[in-house]
């Protein structure tokens, strides 16, 4: 495990105990499946018994620039991006929809919490001790 990943992992468990989901989710990091290849994240809900999944993209897939690896602050935003909608959408109903599951009553509000509380994380208890 590199170390963006493990600071992705580290991130996420300080968004389970700081914006706990209604359902459990596992972070998958690597390259996006064929079908997400020009998305940098994806949240997938449960399905079955199996967790919620969100995954997001090691390496940009943009054709433009012949890909290149993502730096971790974009990763770590993307993340945050997708908690958003594990919150505010749980079960992905809305990224069906012709919005994609960004509404203005229920996810944005939930992004602005996360990004809010992981500013002050990242200065605080999130702090990279280098």
């Amino acid at each position: 495990m590199d170390r963006q990943r493990r600071r992705l992992g580290q991130i996420k468990r300080w968004l389970d105990l700081e914006f706990p989901t209604s359902v459990p989710i596992r972070l998958w990091v690597g390259r996006m499946p064929q079908g997400y290849r020009d998305c940098l994240g994806t949240y997938h809900p449960p399905e079955g018994a199996s967790d919620a999944i969100i995954r997001v993209a090691r390496v940009s897939e943009d054709v433009y620039l012949g890909g290149y690896r993502l730096p971790i602050s974009q990763q770590i935003d993307v993340l945050a991006h997708e908690w958003a909608h594990a919150l505010a959408d749980p079960a992905g109903e809305g990224a069906m929809r012709r919005n994609g599951g960004h509404t203005v009553w229920q996810f944005y509000p939930q992004l602005g919490r996360i990004e809010v509380a992981m500013g002050m994380a990242l200065e605080g208890v999130l702090k990279r001790r280098e």
